[in-house]
């Protein structure tokens, strides 16, 4: 599965990606021929890419587009590649709080009803995605994003489902490790 990012949908469209995940350009989205998972623009009333259920899974040939990586991105990602929300029974309050955050801010976590685990693994991933940037080609090119997107949704899956082997790596962020905390109360 490949993945490429473009700052304009012309770009992006000529790549003929068979998903595309927040491939929004103002009003103009860019649709997958599979499937299109966006939530902005003529979109609004979709759900955020990352809490998305019924996500089709994508095939070793699929080709992947983007607009901008961020959390609901790589969520969305994760569930095309089939270790996202719709694909799991777990790490769905972490979904629900990533997609809050997209639309809402992050200003507004707190209005959000979410463990206090949850949210410092999404600050552990904010910290660790700050050195961790991925950017469309100023240009107007495409680019070939897969390896640091895979990068993205590894991080993600040892922060929310503890696997993966980059443990001391990730937490450095934090100074924490969640991995063995289990569920804690939700915040009231």
């Amino acid at each position: 599965m490949k993945i490429f990012i473009a700052n304009n949908a012309e770009a992006l469209a000529a790549v003929n990606p068979h998903h595309t995940v927040e491939a929004e350009f103002g009003d103009n989205v860019v649709e997958g021929s599979v499937q299109t998972l966006a939530h902005h623009g003529p979109r609004f009333n979709s759900p955020a890419p990352c809490a998305t259920q019924g996500v089709k899974l994508g095939s070793i040939d699929d080709v992947i587009g983007v607009s901008h990586v961020d959390l609901d991105t790589v969520g969305g990602v994760m569930s095309i590649r089939g270790n996202g929300y719709s694909n799991r029974k777990d790490g769905w309050d972490f979904w629900l709080l990533a997609a809050f955050v997209d639309v809402n801010g992050p200003h507004r976590v707190e209005k959000f009803c979410a463990a206090v685990t949850d949210i410092r693994r999404l600050q552990a991933y904010w910290a660790w995605a700050r050195d961790h940037r991925v950017y469309a080609p100023r240009d107007g090119t495409v680019a070939d994003v897969t390896d640091e997107l895979l990068e993205h949704c590894s991080t993600v899956k040892q922060l929310v489902y503890c696997e993966g082997n980059r443990t001391q790596e990730i937490w450095q962020y934090t100074h924490v490790s969640l991995c063995n905390v289990g569920n804690t109360p939700r915040r009231r």
